[in-house]
C-alpha cells in the first residue's frame, strides 16, 4: 500500500503526580512514514520540556525497510537524542538487521546495534551488540 502516513502528538504530564521515565513536562512528537512500494522510509522528531528541572531534549529518528524477497526484508535506522541543556551528552544509536518470515505471524531476526553517548565529561559510553530473536504476533478477539 503506497502512500504517506503522518501525525503529530502532544502530551503534558506537568500536573500529574508519580514517577515518569522522562520526568514531568510537555512533549511534542511528529512522525511520518512514506511507503514507496519497493521500500518504506520513516522519520520522527520529539521535543521534551522537563518542568521538574531535568534535561530538555530534542530527538531525531530515521529508518528504512526494503524487501529482499517475499519473506525477507532488510531494515536500518539511526537516532539522535540531543539535550538542549547540555549538548555534550548527546546520544546516537543505529541498527541494521534482517527479518525472515518463517510463517504467518512468526518472524526471526538478526542484526547489529551501535550506541554512543557522551557523559559530558569527555567520556564515551556505549558500544556494539548483536541482536537475534523470534517474534510471534497474535490478536485477542473479544466478542460482545
Amino acid at each position: 500500500q503506497d502512500g504517506l502516513t503522518a501525525g503529530l502528538q502532544y502530551a503534558n504530564t506537568s500536573a500529574r503526580s508519580g514517577n515518569y521515565v522522562l520526568g514531568k513536562g510537555s512533549s511534542y512528537f511528529a512522525y511520518a512514514k512514506l511507503d514507496l512500494g519497493v521500500a518504506e522510509v520513516s522519520g520522527a522528531y520529539q521535543r521534551f520540556h522537563d518542568t521538574d528541572g531535568g534535561a530538555n531534549y530534542n530527538g531525531y529518528f530515521v529508518a528504512g525497510t526494503m524487501p529482499l524477497s517475499d519473506v525477507m526484508r532488510l531494515s536500518a535506522s539511526i537516532g539522535v537524542e540531543r539535550p538542549s541543556t547540555d549538548p555534550s551528552t548527546t546520544a546516537t544509536g543505529g541498527n541494521i538487521g534482517v527479518f525472515y518470515d518463517v510463517m504467518p505471524n512468526l518472524t526471526t531476526y538478526g542484526g547489529l546495534r551501535y550506541t554512543q553517548q557522551n557523559d559530558g565529561a569527555g567520556n564515551s559510553l556505549g558500544g556494539e551488540s548483536i541482536a537475534v530473536g523470534v517474534s510471534y504476533s497474535f490478536r485477542v478477539a473479544h466478542a460482545m
